[in-house]
């Protein structure tokens, strides 16, 4: 994809390569509004549960609303990882270096970890107890992203045949050394 783009914009017309230009700009202005607009609807949240508003927001069925910052969120991490992507597609990947793209796996679950236990502390000390389902949607968010990621990492292992060269292989790096 990125080498038809690449050939699009070097043997292009000016009208073509200019679209393509105000398109590159779009999406990275777009990525840099939605970010925005993330961490301003976070503040906002975490104003809004302390308030009645929000207790009584749980005990209707408007509490489905509450799954749309799980979502927002998921949505940024798309942005973040689709231009990572493009990155690494435009300027590629050390082999070596390859194992670390899972690396998210392993910072999820300590983040996971510290909001669980975050989360319970608040519950016994300021009496800011979790919703019964809130664990769920918590879990379910870090284990998305963990399986993103490792399927992600999966794929660029693969393509880069990076067992059959420093795992079962000849080639040996400071981390597949024997």
């Amino acid at each position: 994809m990125l080498e038809d783009l690449a050939r699009a914009w070097a043997t292009g017309d000016p009208l073509l390569q200019t679209t393509m230009a105000v398109a590159m700009v779009a999406i990275a202005g777009l990525a840099f509004v939605n970010v925005t607009l993330l961490i301003w609807n976070l503040g906002q949240m975490a104003s809004f549960r302390k308030s009645p508003a929000y207790q009584k927001l749980r005990t209707t069925n408007g509490e489905s609303q509450l799954t749309t910052l799980p979502l927002a969120i998921a949505m940024t991490l798309n942005v973040a990882f689709v231009l990572g992507l493009a990155s690494m597609a435009q300027r590629g990947t050390n082999a070596e270096g390859v194992p670390s793209l899972t690396i998210i796996v392993r910072l999820m679950t300590a983040l996971g970890i510290l909001t669980l236990r975050v989360t319970h502390g608040m519950g016994e000390h300021f009496g800011a107890h979790a919703a019964p389902g809130d664990y769920v949607w918590i879990l379910s968010g870090h284990l998305g992203v963990q399986i993103a990621f490792l399927l992600f990492g999966a794929a660029v292992l693969r393509a880069q045949g990076y067992f059959g060269r420093f795992v079962t292989g000849p080639e040996a790096t400071a981390v597949s050394a024997r």
